[in-house]
């Protein structure tokens, strides 16, 4: 692999440059090209003339914000991952920031985690933080309610059974430790089994509950009660 190119981006200079250093200074990263812009559309332009590996992206910032830098940058660069890091952790930031293409979602004041966070970024996993983690779990439950008012508006009946295959003891616990917003390497360490093998088993996890990303599966596993906000999508 040749030298990573990392941008990051954030109308605090301060913030901006200080997150620069600490990715920067990274030995674990390997060598690495950094840059820095000051708000979204300062960053498409920098992606269009050097389109890096990975853009760090904060949300609220002037002129063009992040979830809309993010959806052009992943539209027009899409080999391009984005991982988002802001102090906003509601709904209304954190399911369009993913829902624009963002491969992670952290929180301002967990920097530990920004090292990691990259490092599965760049290995084509997702990461989120553990408190984003239990919106998402949130989100689906809302989702979830908001379906069975509608039905039972239309027409009061039993639901309909889940026709979804059983999760076998070991996919079931990797969809339950991906839902405390562990990586694959962490997932691993927690099970005591091979990143490979976390793979496999989100991989078998997915295809059996017929959804696309880690995302839709963890949206899935909490609308058939196999993940619980206040237990498995709780903080580490």
């Amino acid at each position: 692999m040749g030298r990573l190119r990392i941008l990051v981006v954030d109308d605090d200079q301060v913030l901006r440059d200080g997150l620069s250093a600490l990715i920067g200074f990274d030995s674990s990263l390997g060598d690495k090209t950094m840059s820095t812009a000051r708000d979204g559309q300062e960053a498409l332009v920098r992606c269009i003339a050097s389109p890096p590996d990975l853009v760090v992206m904060d949300i609220r910032m002037p002129r063009l914000n992040g979830i809309e830098a993010t959806r052009r940058i992943v539209r027009e660069h899409p080999g391009v991952k984005v991982l988002a890091l802001t102090t906003l952790t509601t709904q209304e930031y954190v399911a369009p920031m993913l829902a624009a293409g963002a491969s992670g979602y952290l929180v301002k004041d967990r920097t530990d985690e920004l090292i990691p966070a990259i490092h599965a970024v760049l290995a084509d996993e997702f990461y989120i933080s553990p408190r984003v983690s239990d919106v998402l779990v949130r989100m689906a439950l809302d989702a979830q309610d908001a379906e069975k008012a509608r039905d039972e508006a239309v027409a009061p009946a039993p639901r309909e059974e889940n026709t979804y295959p059983k999760l076998g003891p070991q996919e079931l616990a990797a969809v339950r430790w991906l839902a405390h917003g562990y990586s694959n390497a962490e997932i691993a360490d927690a099970m005591g089994i091979s990143v490979g093998s976390v793979k496999s088993y989100l991989a078998k996890a997915g295809e059996k509950l017929a959804t696309r990303d880690r995302v839709q599966l963890l949206i899935r596993a909490t609308e058939l009660g196999l993940v619980h906000p206040a237990i498995d999508g709780s903080a580490r």
